[in-house]
């Protein structure tokens, strides 16, 4: 399901059948930075996804969806894709998009 949050925004799709969130491309850069440079959280970069530490204290990030409040906690955020699973290595769940949609999963 799709959602105008505004008349000046992009689209926003809701959904269950993915572990990602899709930042849209035209805000990738600025959201990503906030989120890891803003707050000096060490990271890389590899096939377009942001490699972490598992034991990264990533903030909560807040979505208005109309009058709702919606939180994405930041122990949410990070999914062990170390070989071990021993949560020595973690990917960040927000990935930039191909495209200028907003998808929460």
């Amino acid at each position: 399901m799709a959602f105008n949050l505004d008349s000046s925004s992009n689209y926003l799709i809701l959904t269950s059948s993915t572990a990602f969130n899709f930042v849209p491309k035209n805000l990738a850069d600025d959201f990503f930075y906030n989120v890891f440079n803003k707050f000096r959280l060490p990271y890389r970069v590899e096939n377009g996804m942001f490699i972490v530490e598992c034991s990264l204290l990533m903030p909560s990030i807040y979505f208005l969806l109309g009058d709702y409040w919606v939180e994405v906690s930041g122990k949410d955020m990070l999914i062990d894709i170390s070989p071990d699973n021993d949560r020595s290595l973690c990917v960040c769940t927000f990935l930039p998009s191909q495209d200028e949609i907003w998808v929460l999963g």
